[in-house]
């Protein structure tokens, strides 16, 4: 679909099929979607030069690394210091009125006024955070999404335990907070973890957590 796009001269839609094609699988066209953002988003042009940067021995990205802004971009990158970081949002979408209730009603609640409003401002987005020698990216879910993330969270917490009932119980004695009312909310690329966080009334309404594997 992406290469269709771009024979249609299309770029900004095949970046868009391509980004969805990401979402479900990174390692998948890693290097067209890096091709990409450099011929034709020059302002994105070090994203491109950071996926070469950072997996340049698991794909060909040598019409990416030739290029004399890449070269000059990795003697940049090397000459950090440890504690310099770099971080950005990448393009946001922004999640409608209508959504909100939408997913408030498949929820059972109301959502928590600051992520409410980080939703309606962000929405659908990725947090692009850069380390001298790693970079990282954060995925935040639609609005949308939130009650199927949450079924399928539970779902595999309760994978093994054939009474859901005392998954909850172990969650309340270890965390204080029950795992149905767990709602992930987004998940780092390349890694198994994500960012959760609880829709149970109470103290602890609100709360952000990170899930490891």
């Amino acid at each position: 679909m992406s290469w269709a796009q771009l024979r249609a001269d299309d770029p900004r839609t095949a970046l868009q099929a391509i980004d969805e094609d990401y979402r479900v699988a990174r390692s998948q066209d890693r290097v067209q979607r890096a091709m990409i953002l450099c011929d034709h988003f020059p302002e994105r042009q070090e994203e491109a030069f950071d996926a070469a940067y950072s997996w340049s021995r698991f794909g060909d990205y040598k019409a990416i690394t030739a290029l004399p802004a890449c070269v000059d971009y990795v003697a940049r990158r090397k000459r950090k210091s440890k504690s310099d970081k770099g971080w950005r949002w990448k393009a946001k979408q922004p999640a409608r009125e209508n959504d909100l209730r939408q997913a408030e009603a498949e929820l059972g609640t109301k959502l928590p006024g600051d992520y409410r409003k980080f939703l309606a401002t962000y929405g659908h987005t990725e947090l692009w955070v850069r380390l001298p020698e790693k970079s990282g990216e954060l995925c935040f879910y639609r609005s949308t999404e939130l009650a199927t993330q949450r079924s399928n969270l539970f779902d595999f917490i309760s994978l093994t335990e054939k009474n859901p009932d005392k998954v909850d119980a172990y969650f309340r004695q270890q965390y204080g907070v029950a795992a149905r009312d767990l709602v992930p909310v987004a998940e780092p690329a390349q890694e198994s973890h994500c960012m959760v966080i609880h829709l149970g009334q109470g103290e602890r309404f609100g709360l952000v957590l990170a899930r490891g594997p």
